[in-house]
């Protein structure tokens, strides 16, 4: 039997919530309200689980709240990054792993900066947002193509029953990330145009509309783009356990190559090892020589140093920790 969430423009159901939602459970919300009025017109109300007598018709379950845990279904159970799409009689639960972070968020589908400040992570534990996106995608046909303000397609219908089977899963991959750099450069990351060229400048202005409306302080709008294409990454699922990489050895130039000019980098010189550097160069060489079976040795014993308690040497970086 199909779960009938809008009726000719109007509720027939209602998003449920803990009192003290996860900040997750609590995006994952707002963002299922915001998509469902796009799609019918209604504003499907979210509802806290200690008054949820208010709930007439479908209940929609979001995040841990007493009405999953009465159901058997609490945050703990669920392993890392995984999530839940359940069907039930006059219940749809969208449900998943959450960071045990109960701070209040502003939701705002054009962010301020202020409102920004209070959203999850891209790294924070939020299987109840992937449960709702990939529900948006699987039963809603919601697609979102690229970060602008016409990159969604979400189609419109004024009444919407959804029904199919049962989504229990986590990302295959552990970590996702699409652009290293922050959000409000992931369209130069991506696109066609470097940022000081009138190409991109005309099309960033079309991409933006709205943004560039409310914000005409540049660098409100840089934040607010920042926002805006978060919304689309989280959307897009990215983040996951943090584990980046690369420009991990600057610091056995300091160590390894020559005595620093300043005190400070004096301090690090533990002996010149010129084999350690790429060979066949003038001067300082631009990278290591990774077959060096002596730099192996190093950095191996630099990590063992690490996860032994001894910290990090000068220019590493223990991304994740």
């Amino acid at each position: 039997m199909p779960l009938t969430l809008t009726r000719d423009g109007q509720p027939a159901s209602a998003i449920v919530i803990a009192a003290d939602a996860s900040k997750a459970a609590q995006f994952a919300a707002s963002d299922l309200q915001w998509h469902l009025k796009q799609m019918t017109g209604a504003e499907v109300p979210i509802v806290r689980d200690d008054e949820d007598e208010k709930v007439t018709g479908t209940r929609i379950l979001v995040g841990e709240s007493a009405a999953t845990v009465a159901l058997k279904l609490k945050n703990a159970d669920f392993k890392h990054q995984e999530y839940l799409i359940r069907f039930l009689p006059d219940t749809l639960i969208l449900m998943g792993r959450d960071k045990d972070d109960r701070g209040e968020v502003k939701f705002d589908p054009t962010p301020s900066p202020e409102a920004v400040a209070t959203w999850p992570s891209m790294w924070d534990e939020q299987g109840t947002m992937y449960a709702v996106y990939d529900f948006l995608e699987r039963y809603c046909n919601v697609r979102w193509f690229n970060p602008t303000e016409t990159g969604a397609d979400i189609p419109r219908t004024k009444t919407l029953a959804v029904s199919g089977t049962e989504v229990r899963r986590a990302p295959s991959f552990r970590y996702r990330y699409a652009c290293y750099t922050a959000s409000e450069d992931y369209d130069v990351f991506t696109g066609l145009w470097r940022k000081d060229t009138d190409g991109y400048k005309s099309w960033e202005a079309a991409a933006y509309p709205e943004l560039h409306r409310r914000f005409t302080d540049w660098w409100k709008y840089v934040h607010a783009k920042r926002g805006f294409v978060q919304l689309f990454r989280y959307r897009m699922r990215e983040g996951g356990e943090l584990c980046l990489g690369n420009h991990s050895l600057y610091g056995y130039y300091d160590r390894f190559w020559e005595k620093g000019a300043d005190a400070k980098k004096a301090e690090l010189f533990e002996g010149r090892k010129s084999d350690w550097f790429a060979q066949g160069y003038t001067g300082r060489p631009p990278q290591m020589c990774y077959s060096s079976r002596g730099l192996i040795e190093q950095v191996a014993q630099d990590a063992r140093d690490f996860f032994d308690g001894k910290g990090t040497k000068p220019g590493a970086v223990a991304a994740g920790n």
